[in-house]
Formats: structure tokens, C-alpha cells, sequence
């Protein structure tokens, strides 16, 4: 699974901008979007960054059909 795409699809399934993420994950927003264009896995730590910015559990990260379905935020 490619999680820095991962991350992308979740915020775009929530309608969360892009730079909203990277301002309550903390983490740069170039660096999720080289990450993201480069198709390079993110650290353990800013996934878990994320899914506290999307209130999702890393359970909610990773289960995920194919590794590429977004999840909805009230599933």
C-alpha cells in the first residue's frame, strides 16, 4: 500500500483541503505531496499524525480493500 497516497485518499474522501491536513497533522504540506507524487511510504509516526487529523484509528488506515478504497468518515 502506497500510504502517502492512502493519506491523500482519505482526506479527498472527507473534503479536507490538503493543506488542512498538513496543518493538524503538523506536517508539511510538501512533504505529503512529494511523498505523495514520489509514491513513497510515510513514516509510522506521520501516519499516525494523519489518522489523528482524520479521527480515524490505524486500523481504519490500513483496512481498506486493495489498499487503495477510501473509507467514509461515517462508516
Amino acid at each position: 500500500m502506497n500510504t502517502a497516497k492512502r493519506a491523500v485518499e482519505l482526506a479527498y474522501d472527507r473534503d479536507m483541503p490538503l493543506t488542512r491536513l498538513a496543518e493538524l497533522s503538523g506536517l508539511n504540506y510538501q512533504t505529503i505531496m512529494a511523498a505523495n507524487r514520489r509514491k513513497s511510504q510515510l513514516s509510522v509516526e506521520s501516519i499516525e499524525r494523519i489518522c489523528s487529523a482524520l479521527e480515524i484509528s490505524l486500523v481504519d488506515f490500513f483496512d481498506c480493500e486493495d489498499g487503495r478504497l477510501p473509507l467514509k468518515k461515517d462508516a
